[in-house]
């Protein structure tokens, strides 16, 4: 290559601005580094060339070291890291725009269950709770925040309630108990309390007034126990004259 024209070397295009960039290097004598793409043998390939200024004893620049190293696996290799990151971005806004739609049903959920519905932690800390859970306690939204679940409930259910982290993580449907629960103005009340297990994120915990069920079983027991004790005919029927129950 020794004598060579740059044109004779490399494509007009591409030798045209190598020479420009010679001349440039030898007329303010700093030397540069550019990156750029050229058609070898039919090929595309990417160079990196450094043109450093070779100077004489007294300083002067009198001719240009081009250097050029052939980078095109490097480039390919940034593309693809490229491609890569592209890909990953958009994953993750994806997946962040599915847990952000997740957040807005659960949310939905929370605000318009008619179950108390209340979220703790694996300690039975209360975090969270929903506006059906501040109507039935009688309490604010933030007032029970801290506190514990067991705090809710009558004091001789306390101990099997304080045992349900520990079962909950292990049935896929809960688990659910009667219990009795007490409102911030100290009364009472017969409750049902489902309990399970969030994927790393402590429990949730819903729960339902009972009051009337319980008074509909209790009066069943009652006509039961006079039917079994008399040997008579005996209907119930409510106020209305429906048939509750026979012997």
């Amino acid at each position: 290559l020794t004598g060579c024209n740059m044109a004779d070397v490399f494509p007009p295009p591409s030798a045209q601005g190598q020479l420009a960039r010679i001349q440039q290097v030898i007329q303010t004598g700093e030397g540069a580094i550019y990156e750029a793409i050229s058609v070898v043998l039919g090929e595309a390939r990417w160079y990196r060339t450094s043109l450093q200024p070779i100077r004489d004893g007294s300083g002067q620049v009198t001719s240009v070291l081009v250097n050029t190293v052939d980078i095109t696996r490097l480039k390919q290799a940034e593309a693809i890291l490229r491609s890569e990151k592209d890909n990953l971005e958009q994953a993750v806004a994806e997946r962040t725009a599915d847990l952000q739609a997740a957040l807005v049903r659960v949310e939905a959920i929370l605000h318009n269950s008619p179950d108390a519905i209340l979220l703790v932690d694996a300690d039975l800390t209360i975090q969270q709770t929903n506006p059906s859970f501040q109507t039935l306690f009688g309490t604010g939204w933030d007032e029970d925040l801290g506190q514990s679940l067991l705090t809710l409930f009558h004091p001789d259910d306390v101990h099997t309630i304080s045992h349900l982290p520990q079962i909950a993580p292990a049935q896929q449907n809960g688990n659910q108990l009667e219990v009795r629960a007490s409102r911030k103005d100290g009364t009472t009340f017969d409750a049902e309390l489902t309990i399970g297990a969030i994927k790393g994120d402590g429990l949730i915990c819903i729960i339902r007034d009972i009051t009337e069920r319980k008074a509909q079983e209790r009066q069943l027991r009652y006509h039961a126990s006079i039917q079994e004790s008399v040997s008579d005919a005996v209907i119930a029927a409510d106020m209305d004259f429906r048939i509750q129950s026979w012997n």
